[in-house]
């Protein structure tokens, strides 16, 4: 099965959606030489920083929270769930 390509759109409108609940990681830069990689410069995205340590806080938030919820069947109780202390 073959999804269609994500878009500019798609991707600022879960933007949207998500940034309430993900960090804004920086963006730091470092010379090629640094790493013995002459006349290029290094990007990195630090994602590290983001509560879960990775970037899939980002997918995971917006799966989550693109998804349609279902209406529970009228015949069955709700469920709920707790921790112990």
């Amino acid at each position: 099965m073959t999804k269609a390509p994500i878009d500019r759109q798609q991707i600022a409108a879960v933007e949207k959606i998500i940034r309430p609940h993900v960090r804004r990681t920086p963006i730091l830069e470092a010379a090629g030489a640094d790493f013995r990689l002459d006349s290029i410069s290094l990007i990195f995205k630090l994602e590290f920083l983001q509560h879960a340590g990775s970037f899939k806080a980002r997918g995971a938030f917006a799966n989550l929270l693109t998804r349609e919820i279902p209406k529970p069947a009228s015949s069955q109780p709700p469920v709920g769930t707790t921790e112990s202390p």
